[in-house]
């Protein structure tokens, strides 16, 4: 009992809190606050705050430590019951042999990262804003690849989801200041990183273990994003900038501002901030579609030649207010609202249903022509995506001991594409020369020359889709020491959540239908092949050719004097609601053992309760009955989680860890739908069946501080998952409810078991050792190696989305005025997570790949004053493209290239 047990509860006590501020007033989060004599400490959290409760009435040494910056010591008198209030001014330099060695403005950022970093408890990577501007990065998930164990997957040239240690993005979160986002999309928990901008964020947190008072959906791991705290004086700052996009040949604008102060002696603090983001960009892809014959011949069904015409607007705003009701509590309120909209233009040539070529190397096959596009900007498409977040939180000191904290927030994500519309003209079976002989580059070209006048009109289609999850969600914390002197303190951590979650995706889908006749003279057309089209190499093999204007699609109905259809069975077969409620407890025990050893030992324990609903035509044609099909499932996780921490010095940090966590299965996936798409003659069904994905997880972690701010640490990790999930399609497929055969049939279906484990290093140091003016040179660097293997697949093999080889690369120069930056980024190629086994016709099972990457990008920096900046930021120099391949490397499914793009401007921080 003497472990649990504290004289102190009988003894006078009181509290000490305050900040841990730099000389410019800003919070210092990760500083180490010591009582030394009392062998007690705490560390200051994201805004600088720290808080010491239960400590002896009288007169105490407090000391401050912070990488890179000047110990701090002084005297603090705490009287009975009370807390008194300590504010902390550290001041940045390094004593370097008797002198002191001033910081530069971005170590400094580093130094705030790190020292969060090593002050967790758990194993985190951070990077704090200052850092995140050391990259030419526009959004969050393009910040994250930077670090160690992250690789993303990239949308039309930007990151849109990141996958954490080799783990698909479905076994990730992430959280916006701890509490989770919900997503956008139609189909997928995950949260697309390109809505959110980089500028938006004071820090990202990184945690590849969770502690038992942390969501256990996350096998992989969780990436908090920051937001901005109410600073500690008057503070704006902005970023002004434009640059040139090599492909489209247009400017994109950007900017940002921020403005915070505080009122009320302090009590109230206000900060707002604005980011705006403007890029017409585009994109030269090509796909294809590959077949076996029962011979064993590979042979291709289909390609695609597409040219993409895209303008990207993001605008983001947050707000944050604090207020300091009294020295023992604080409540907050912060609200994040992202929206992205991409106006979309599309010109395609596909040539489909290909069979396998005769001696003469001809086939038969159809071409088609088709204007993607809508009656919004640009006669484009309109895909916008929206997100908002808003928590009110209170933080309160219970008698100068017990610390309760609270949240509640309501958060909603929606996708809007009203108007979608295609436009388009197909031939009969032509005869077709298929050309495979470089499988990297298939081709193929019309026998004879195509008369377009002849070709006929196909369909005007028009589409409306909506997609919104609700999620309200409420949490409770009670933070208990125990024992509070000696070297066996500790204390216990309980506190509970629930979450109510609501998804509804509505379809509506039909075409625009006409008596009179639609040819290809009456539509104006235009030739969008590009001499310059990227995928080509230089060559001509790929070209788009004449295609309708996007100028047509508006005029259309008008014109053709044509009315809407409604494709009833579409609507339908695709729309679902789906209502989930998560409730979940915990009990964590932290515990000192010495001086230099602690544990925390917890469980946590989750229910899930899901009820998924979706209207079933009984057939294609929509018009027969209907039946309403309802999927309910509940299940109760346990887990277990014990954390290790040893300090071997004070910057010389060893960890351990034994934790469980969880995946859900995505909302379409679990779903009752049955979605046949009778264009492309596919049919996809949702699994109702789908089990929740776990994983039993052991890390090991090694990291060692440089006090001139600099990190090297190294690790290993393994995981344990069972039930995980993937998505497999079969060609040629015989339905037994319509016993029609489809071209392609995808459903989602749970695998048996996994294994990954795998190591990472990284190194962060400026190189201030070196003489002259070698000093300002420095290096960040990480490496990370996984491996997998999947039982339950058609095949043993690694877990779709394993990259082997993943790593990060970046040499820097800063002087005092001058910076400059060289970033590569590379990963290895993975099993495509969105559709992992592909059954051919033969009976045979390939796999879909994503290709490796590898990304160079620069940027430079002047200051003229300590408060203006001018920058320069260079992206994606190597060209490269998005590329997925069948079984083997050389046999391309998709190439998708975007050039290069530039951005340049002012940054001001008064």
């Amino acid at each position: 009992m003497s472990l649990f047990l504290s004289p102190a509860l009988l003894a006078q006590t009181g509290a000490i809190q305050g900040k841990v501020l730099d000389g410019t007033r800003l919070s210092l989060p990760g500083a180490s606050v010591r009582l030394p004599t009392l062998g007690r400490g705490a560390v200051s959290d994201e805004d600088g705050g720290y808080l010491l409760t239960d400590v002896p009435v009288g007169t105490h040494q407090l000391l401050v430590s912070y990488l890179g910056y000047q110990e701090f010591s002084t005297t603090v008198t705490v009287t009975d019951r009370a807390t008194t209030t300590l504010p902390i001014e550290l001041s940045a330099g390094l004593n370097q042999m008797g002198e002191v060695q001033v910081l530069g403005a971005r170590l400094q950022g580093q130094a705030k990262a790190l020292n969060e970093q090593r002050t967790n408890a758990n194993i985190t990577n951070v990077v704090a804003a200052d850092q995140i501007g050391r990259f030419p990065d526009a959004n969050v998930g393009d910040a994250l690849k930077r670090v160690p164990g992250i690789t993303v997957l990239n949308d039309q040239g930007e990151a849109r989801f990141g996958l954490i240690r080799g783990t698909e993005p479905r076994f990730n979160s992430v959280t916006v200041n701890g509490e989770r986002l919900p997503s956008a999309e139609s189909g997928t928990r995950s949260v697309q990183l390109d809505l959110i901008p980089s500028d938006m964020v004071q820090a990202i947190e990184v945690s590849k273990t969770l502690t038992p008072d942390m969501d256990a959906d996350a096998i992989g791991g969780t990436a908090n994003l920051v937001t901005r705290a109410a600073p500690n004086g008057l503070r704006v700052s902005g970023t002004a900038g434009a640059g040139y996009n090599f492909l489209s040949q247009k400017v994109p604008y950007l900017g940002s501002l921020v403005v915070g102060n505080r009122f009320l002696d302090g009590k109230l603090g206000i900060i707002a901030s604005g980011s705006y983001f403007n890029h017409r960009f585009g994109s030269d892809n090509v796909e294809a579609a590959w077949d076996r014959t029962e011979g064993g011949r590979d042979y291709l069904t289909q390609q695609e030649i597409r040219k993409y015409d895209v303008q990207r607007i993001r605008r983001s705003g947050s707000v944050s207010v604090d207020y300091r009701v009294s020295p023992n509590s604080t409540i907050t309120l912060r609200s994040l609202y992202n929206v992205r909209d991409d106006f979309e233009n599309r010109y395609r040539a596909t040539y489909s249903g290909l069979k396998a070529p005769g001696s003469n190397g001809l086939t038969t096959g159809r071409y088609e022509i088709e204007t993607k596009g809508g009656n919004g900007k640009h006669n484009a498409r309109l895909e916008r995506q929206k997100t908002f977040s808003n928590t009110l939180s209170g933080e309160h000191l219970i008698a100068s001991r017990a610390r309760l904290t609270w949240a509640g927030t309501y958060a909603y994500a929606s996708e809007d594409r009203p108007q979608e519309s295609y436009i388009s003209f197909r031939t009969g079976n032509i005869s077709l020369r298929p050309n495979t002989v470089d499988e990297e580059h298939p081709s193929v070209e019309p026998a004879a020359p195509i008369n377009y006048a002849t070709i006929p009109f196909r369909r005007y289609q028009l589409r409306n889709d909506n997609t919104h999850e609700r999620d309200l969600n409420g949490r409770i914390d009670l933070l208990l020491p125990l024992q509070t002197e000696g070297p066996f303190m500790n204390s216990l951590k309980v506190g509970g959540r629930y979450r109510d979650k609501h998804k509804e995706v509505a379809r509506s889908r039909g075409e625009l239908v006409t008596d009179e006749d639609v040819t290809w003279g009456a539509i104006p057309t235009a030739d969008y092949s590009d001499n310059n089209f990227l995928a080509n190499g230089g060559g001509t093999r790929y070209r788009v050719g004449p295609a309708p204007q996007n100028s047509a699609l508006p005029t259309f109905q008008q014109q053709f004097n044509a009315t809407y259809e409604d494709d009833t069975y579409d609507n339908l077969s695709a729309s679902f609601r789906a209502d989930e409620r998560i409730s979940g407890g915990y009990a964590m025990l932290n515990q000192q053992l010495g001086n230099r050893f602690s544990a925390i030992a917890g469980l946590r324990v989750e229910h899930t309760y899901i009820r998924y609903q979706a209207t079933i035509p009984a057939d294609a044609t929509g018009e027969g009955p209907t039946t309403e099909a309802t999927g309910i499932n509940s299940y109760t996780n346990f887990l277990p989680a014990l954390h290790l921490k040893y300090n071997l010095t004070d910057n010389t940090i060893l960890r351990a860890a034994y934790t469980n966590s969880l995946a859900r299965p995505d909302y379409a996936a679990l779903a009752p739908t049955r979605t046949i798409d009778a264009s492309e003659n596919e049919l996809t069904e949702g699994n109702p069946n789908l089990k929740a994905t776990t994983s039993t997880n052991f890390d090991l972690m090694a990291e060692h501080y440089f006090t001139s701010v600099g990190l090297i640490s190294g690790g290993v990790f393994y995981k344990d998952i069972e039930n995980f999930v993937f998505t497999t399609t079969e060609l040629n497929y015989t339905d037994p409810v319509t016993s029609n055969t489809f071209l392609r049939y995808s459903r989602p279906l749970n695998g048996n078991s996994a294994t990954l484990r795998g190591a990472e290093i990284a190194v962060q140091r400026q190189l201030d050792f070196l003489p002259g003016v070698l000093r300002g040179l420095g290096i960040y660097a990480n490496y990370t190696y996984t491996s997998s293997r999947a039982n339950g697949l058609a095949e043993r093999t690694s877990l779709p989305g394993t990259a082997k080889h993943n790593w990060n690369t970046s040499l820097s120069y800063e002087s005092k005025r001058l910076t400059l930056r060289v970033s590569v980024n590379r990963h290895s190629g993975f099993i495509d997570p969105e559709e992992s086994t592909l059954t051919l016709s033969d009976g045979s099972t390939t796999f879909r790949h994503l290709d490796h990457q590898l990304q160079l990008d620069a940027n430079a920096g002047y200051a003229f004053t300590p408060k203006l900046r001018f920058f320069v930021e260079a992206n994606n120099l190597t060209n490269q493209p998005l590329r997925y391949y069948q079984g083997s490397r050389s046999r391309t499914l998709q190439s998708e290239y975007y050039n290069a793009r530039f951005n340049a401007g002012l940054k001001f921080d008064l």
